[in-house]
């Protein structure tokens, strides 16, 4: 592939930036983390992805301001810089600026996903690098082409076409000096989200994002979750899902910045991590023995009394009793969810049961002892729930159904 003048352009600005880099690695192992720039994606004119209810752009200014509080109130010697504190359009290149300008020691940028398939869910997290795969470079040049929103890019951007697989490849021939540092960071993240947060881990990942292009420090950008994905946009777009999810990229920045001082000689402050959300529970080793029958844990109620019950422990009595799959998801759904809303109406409902399988959590309703009775239920709830059907399920475990157990 021949070099022309446009792309030499390319080649150079990355080696002074390359150059940056080094002295900012050396000057942030020296001095510790001082300064943070949380980025908040998109805004203005450019909403980000769209779902259902939630504007992409909204999403992340609300997890990037409780992020910056976490660490402000725990890290108070940390100085927190955001690139927009409103619903304001911020050019890519000026939020690398911001950064670079303020000599920050992270740069943290939240986004939220979206995908043609609905079905699609978790949380990722990537790290300015070489494309490793083509699903990487979809969600790169999805992100990239918010610069078209600004006058005259190609100019700003040195001939950076957002729709150009060229470009990319030429783009991402820098490796980022920061990468080692970059890679620790959303590793971390990773971790937290999984195990704090309860997402789906879709891994860390290395892409040709240009608002980490230009940024001479470590730098991730993180996809908190899917928009696309009804469940999970009423997760992220909730105040108790946003805490969660701030409080996972705050707990990854924590173990960052103690793991570079703790190789400095400096003596690190471990904060107090003050009215920081605890981590999500992994409600499935919570067990109530007061029945041991099943393991039952409290959730948040949309129904009076509602409990979310884990039928997944050994029965003492054996039954078999109908019920109505109203929902299966990837991963564990809010009980709050609107989704979940119309059978607040029902009498015959007073709680979901989930199942968890290898690949799915399904939501079943009802207490029905005869297949009959599990029809009439069936057919209030199809009004809601289109897609809804009977199971059978035999001492708390999901059965096929039988004719014989038709027959009950």
């Amino acid at each position: 592939m021949a070099i022309t003048g446009q792309k030499l352009v390319i080649l150079l600005n990355l080696l002074i930036i390359t150059l940056l880099n080094i002295s900012n690695v050396i000057a942030g192992e020296k001095d510790g983390i001082n300064k943070v720039v949380i980025d908040a994606g998109h805004g203005g004119v450019d909403p980000g992805a769209v779902g259902k209810k939630y504007y992409e752009k909204n999403i992340t200014l609300s997890v990037a301001m409780k992020l910056g509080k976490y660490i402000n109130e725990n890290f108070p010697e940390v100085e927190v810089i955001y690139t927009r504190k409103e619903d304001i359009f911020i050019p890519l290149n000026e939020r690398a600026e911001i950064a670079n300008k303020v000599h920050a020691d992270l740069f943290i940028s939240i986004h939220a996903n979206a995908n043609v398939n609905n079905l699609v869910s978790g949380a990722e997290t990537y790290v300015m690098g070489i494309h490793t795969n083509e699903k990487n470079l979809e969600v790169a040049m999805k992100e990239n082409a918010v610069i078209t929103f600004e006058k005259d890019y190609e100019t700003k951007y040195e001939g950076y076409d957002p729709n150009s697989a060229e470009s990319f490849i030429i783009f991402s021939l820098m490796q980022n000096n920061n990468l080692e540092q970059s890679l620790q960071l959303a590793s971390y993240l990773q971790t937290e989200f999984r195990e704090k947060a309860r997402r789906t881990d879709r891994g860390v990942k290395q892409a040709g994002f240009l608002v980490l292009w230009r940024t001479s420090m470590p730098s991730i950008l993180t996809e908190i979750g899917f928009i696309s994905n009804l469940l999970e946009e009423e997760y992220i777009g909730s105040e108790e899902g946003q805490d969660y999810l701030a409080s996972a990229i705050y707990r990854s920045f924590k173990k960052y910045k103690l793991g570079v001082e703790s190789k400095t000689g400096i003596i690190p402050n471990s904060g107090k991590d003050s009215k920081v959300k605890p981590e999500k529970q992994n409600e499935k080793n919570q067990i109530v023995d007061s029945v041991k029958t099943a393991s039952v844990i409290k959730h948040d109620t949309i129904l009076k009394q509602t409990t979310l019950i884990r039928d997944n422990s050994i029965p003492i009595v054996r039954d078999i009793v109908f019920r109505i799959q109203v929902s299966s998801a990837t991963q564990p759904t809010p009980l709050n969810t609107a989704y979940f809303a119309p059978l607040k109406e029902l009498k015959e409902v007073d709680k979901i049961h989930e199942y968890q399988t290898s690949s799915h959590f399904k939501y079943l309703v009802g207490n029905e002892k005869s297949y009959i009775g599990a029809q009439s239920l069936l057919k209030k709830l199809k009004l809601h729930y289109k897609d809804a059907f009977i199971v059978a399920t035999e001492n708390n475990k999901i059965v096929p159904l039988t004719n014989e157990m038709k027959n009950k």
